[in-house]
């Protein structure tokens, strides 16, 4: 290896004596050894350790990301009330509605009162589905819990029945007026279980409960 003088050292001058040029030593040089720091920062600022670097750290955030927004999506919905696990649900076939079929609008009214439906000007949770009665028709929005992946499985309906109410005479779509020789209706639960101890159980919403119930329940705190 060769050293290299230092910037501001001055080479020396040739020299005569007795009539001759004395020419000047030679010295060899080498160069000074690399400190550890700046080894080890060439090592890593290697283009390939620097793609190999790169590539985990995405890794890295991408994972952290998914579940940051997983967690985050759970914490959110505990805070809004949602602290019961989900019932698995056992149920029957959706309801089949056709155009002519014998059907009457009070029939309608009682099987969707049996799937879980109130009345659009009732008090009740606004998950769950709404009907409402308007003359010879009958209008059936599905509840928020049927859809999948954001979705709804059954739209918005208006059935429309003939002169006496004892058949359907029109089928349409509530939001965008198509019309329909059939559609389905969400299917009635049978059984539904929870836990690990497959209990039943039923979430009942605070609108839910009956007025009376709430008076009771709130005079028995006002008095303890």
């Amino acid at each position: 290896m060769i050293r290299h003088p230092p910037e501001d050292r001055v080479p020396p001058v040739a020299k005569k004596s007795g009539g001759k040029t004395r020419r000047p030593r030679i010295i060899n040089y080498q160069q000074a050894p690399v400190g550890f720091f700046r080894r080890w920062t060439k090592r890593i600022f290697r283009p390939p350790v620097v793609i190999a670097l790169v590539f985990l750290t995405t890794i890295i955030l991408g994972v952290l990301g998914y579940y940051w927004y997983v967690f985050s999506k759970r914490i959110d919905l505990l805070l809004s009330g949602e602290v019961y696990t989900r019932s698995a649900g056992i149920y029957a076939a959706p309801k089949q509605l056709f155009m002519g079929e014998n059907l009457s609008a009070d029939d309608l009214v009682s099987y969707l009162k049996r799937v879980g439906y109130v009345d659009k000007a009732a008090q009740a949770d606004n998950a769950r589905g709404r009907y409402s009665v308007k003359g010879e028709s009958v209008e059936v929005e599905p509840s928020a819990e049927m859809t999948v992946d954001g979705q709804r499985l059954f739209p918005s309906l208006r059935v429309q029945f003939a002169r006496g109410g004892k058949a359907i005479a029109a089928i349409n779509d509530l939001q965008g007026g198509a019309r329909y020789d059939k559609a389905q209706l969400e299917p009635e639960l049978i059984s539904a279980v929870t836990g690990q101890e497959r209990a039943k159980r039923k979430v009942v919403g605070f609108k839910d409960l009956p007025k009376h119930l709430i008076d009771a329940i709130t005079t028995t705190e006002d008095r303890s």
